[in-house]
């Protein structure tokens, strides 16, 4: 009589369920394993932006910290810096006032003098008195401020107000405008 086996039936349904399972199990960890790998991937990255992020913070607060506190020094330059140019302009304004003085004392020659220097620094603007010996040197020095030497020096002479003195002196006023006004 043939023999049944009805084992080998179920055994081969059991292995092939356990041939299965296996795949599934090793499917199941590698996607598990695969899914850990990614979350520690993302933590790392997160852990690595984090800890970036955090030393920018501190790098930031240090160059703040530091930029206010030179905030004071800048301010101090700044108002130096004014001062010096303040400062220079009038220095510039006092020699050109010096260069017109000292020009005007010897263009005329001996027989005009200078007197009575005023300055406006507003306006830029020098006013002096020229006394001279006799109506010749008067002449002279109408025709030096009409020259064309002195145009080219100052930007603008008017002389007025000529009058004779009870010492037989001639005597003109001068207003020399010496630069631009700011």
């Amino acid at each position: 009589m043939p023999e049944i086996n009805f084992l080998r039936e179920r055994r081969k349904k059991l292995t092939k369920a356990q041939v299965q399972d296996k795949k599934l199990f090793k499917l199941s960890e590698i996607g598990f394993g695969l899914t850990i790998a990614v979350f520690t991937l993302i933590f790392g990255v997160h852990l690595f932006f984090t800890q970036r992020l955090a030393t920018l913070i501190k790098t930031q607060e240090q160059i703040r910290t530091e930029i206010l506190g030179n905030e004071q020094i800048e301010k101090n330059l700044v108002v130096m810096v004014s001062k010096i140019n303040i400062l220079s302009e009038r220095y510039k304004q006092r020699r050109d006032k010096q260069q017109a003085i000292n020009y005007f004392g010897t263009v005329f020659g001996p027989n005009v003098s200078v007197k009575q220097i005023e300055f406006d620094g507003t306006d830029n603007l020098l006013t002096f008195t020229l006394s001279a010996k006799d109506v010749f040197s008067i002449d002279t020095v109408l025709s030096t401020l009409n020259s064309q030497e002195v145009k080219d020096k100052f930007i603008k002479v008017s002389p007025s107000n000529l009058r004779r003195t009870e010492e037989a002196t001639y005597q003109i006023s001068i207003a020399v405008v010496l630069a631009e006004s700011k």
